[in-house]
């Protein structure tokens, strides 16, 4: 159904072949495969066309963009100096043609062209025949034009379809298309085959196989940032919150930005916070709440900006992630504490009503809120 609503898609080619694999049928398996691959070199002949033309677009603009060079008219004084040599040349030549024996023929370029043309021996007939006349430009142009279409290697259709199929938690097909993208490769495994890896066994459950996958692909390249970013979420679930830092550290570092950017953002901040880091989280939580604004990112900064003591800023970010998802207890439950230490005991009750009323989970922020209430003597309706 889908091929014949779009059938000028490769994933739907691969995904049917795979499912054919899986019952059995090779011939149309193999049908579904030759389509697939029909597809993809289109594809990639279109893209070396409109690169070839671009590149020829660029030629043309910097040959139009040539200054041009402008000849300076001579002055008098060297047209002068010009004619004094023109006499002076005349009269030595005059005096070699009066001596005897001179050979004037010497300074003429013809006849020397001549005499050159007449000592030089008469090459053998197989010799010429062997000689071919130059191709022209343009010839020479379009066949290193079409060798280098062929030669230009893309992606793996297999390797298209893991990337969509691990998005959409296809594991087992997923797995088929990694087999398959194995016997395609000629010079070993490549990095983005160990990603793919590793993130079938990271979203399996199997953090010591995505971990070793993950070591395999840093040996090839350690420059990737997906690399570090899902060395480092193999970290934060095994619980090694200093190496997940480092490696979440590491990856935003790099000028390449992760596929999963938001996720290293949240746990970073979120190690920051667990290690007392008050200052990094809030650098942290207010880059992801520019990038991404997320009630999860603003409440992030809110925490930060009030174990800070800046409890302005701080009821800022909570008001901002109250507006993206109020039915956060969380949320309530800081905007709750702002409320008791600037002494709005009525707004500070009513955000712990909130807090309790959507089950806060947290016992040690609801311990916080309770000694601060019995500190004060406000904000709890049981008083």
């Amino acid at each position: 159904m889908a091929t014949s609503k779009s059938p000028k898609w490769i994933l739907t080619w691969v995904i049917r072949a795979l499912h054919y694999e899986t019952i059995g049928d090779d011939i149309r398996q193999e049908m579904c495969l030759k389509a697939a691959s029909k597809l993809s070199l289109q594809q990639s002949r279109k893209k070396s066309e409109s690169e070839d033309s671009a590149d020829a677009a660029k030629e043309s603009m910097s040959d139009l963009s040539m200054p041009q060079i402008r000849q300076i008219p001579a002055s008098p004084h060297d047209t002068a100096v010009t004619e004094e040599e023109k006499q002076l040349r005349k009269a030595s030549l005059s005096q070699l043609s009066a001596r005897p024996g001179t050979v004037l023929a010497a300074a003429d370029p013809d006849a020397t062209g001549s005499k050159k043309e007449a000592q030089q021996p008469e090459q053998p007939s197989h010799a010429k025949s062997k000689l071919k006349p130059a191709p022209p430009a343009a010839a020479v142009h379009s066949k290193k034009s079409t060798v280098d279409t062929s030669e230009r290697c893309e992606r793996s259709i297999y390797m298209i379809a893991t990337e969509f199929l691990l998005e959409n938690r296809a594991h087992a097909y997923a797995e088929k298309a990694l087999a398959h993208s194995v016997l395609e490769l000629t010079s070993g495994s490549s990095n983005e085959y160990y990603l793919a890896v590793a993130k079938l066994h990271l979203n399996m459950g199997a953090l010591d196989k995505s971990e070793e996958a993950l070591n395999k692909a840093l040996k090839l390249t350690a420059e990737n940032s997906n690399t570090w970013s899902l060395l480092g979420h193999v970290k934060f679930l095994q619980g090694v919150w200093e190496e997940a830092c480092s490696h979440y550290e590491r990856t935003v570092s790099f000028f390449e930005e992760p596929e999963e950017l938001y996720a290293v953002y949240l746990r970073l901040g979120s190690i920051y916070l667990k290690h007392k880091k008050f200052k990094e989280a809030m650098t942290t939580f207010l880059k992801a709440s520019k990038r991404f604004p997320s009630c999860v990112t603003w409440l992030g900064l809110g925490i930060a900006c009030y174990r800070l003591d800046e409890l302005e800023n701080s009821e800022v970010a909570l008001a901002e992630a109250n507006i993206l998802h109020n039915y956060e207890p969380s949320v309530w439950a800081y905007l709750s504490l702002i409320c008791l230490r600037t002494g709005r005991s009525l707004e500070a009750e009513q955000s712990y009503k909130y807090c309790c009323r959507l089950n806060l989970q947290d016992e040690e922020l609801l311990n916080e809120i309770h000694q601060l209430q019995q500190q004060l003597g406000i904000g709890n309706p049981s008083f």
